[in-house]
């Protein structure tokens, strides 16, 4: 199947799987194996390694390239490949989410200076008194109160498949 649903591996995962947070799991153990401390961003979840101080600088800054590129798991030649396994995070045991919401979006844009120039009611209320060359707005909204769940689920295992269809074998 090579996925997971958030239902699967309760114990390691606090009753809830993610695949971001196997990433974020796997991260943590990588700063405590290489600088033996925990960022103080993430959830703090071992008592034999502290939260990660100035001191530890040196180390997360050696290592940032690492914590930041994620090498794909599902790889099969990593011929010619070697560096960028060796700077990026590899995280074999986690798989990809078995249900995914998928978002939506669209854009638009319009030059900023227009807004002001010709929506003098938008101009009081959000532009007052700004310098508006060299300026951007960016809005991120939920436009909805839903989303589309997608969801990977086996139909038939392959014992189902060979044992449903009758093989005749001509003598």
């Amino acid at each position: 199947r090579k996925c997971l649903f958030h239902d699967e591996l309760q114990d390691e995962f606090y009753d809830l799987y993610s695949y971001s947070a196997c990433i974020v799991r796997c991260r943590i153990n990588t700063v405590k194996s290489l600088c033996k401390c925990t960022p103080y961003n993430f959830p703090y979840v071992s008592k034999r390694h502290p939260v990660c101080t100035i001191d530890h600088l040196r180390c997360l800054n050696k290592y940032k390239e690492k914590l930041f590129h994620l090498f794909p798991k599902d790889v099969i030649n990593t011929e010619g490949l070697e560096a960028e396994l060796q700077n990026a995070l590899y995280c074999a045991e986690c798989l990809p989410d078995c249900e995914m919401i998928r978002h939506y979006s669209k854009y638009s844009k319009i030059p900023l200076v227009y807004v002001a120039n010709q929506h003098k009611e938008y101009s009081n209320f959000f532009f007052r008194d700004l310098n508006m060359s060299g300026k951007c707005l960016l809005s991120i909204y939920q436009a909805t109160t839903d989303g589309v769940l997608n969801r990977l689920d086996i139909v038939m295992y392959w014992f189902e498949v060979v044992s449903e269809y009758h093989f005749d074998v001509p003598q």
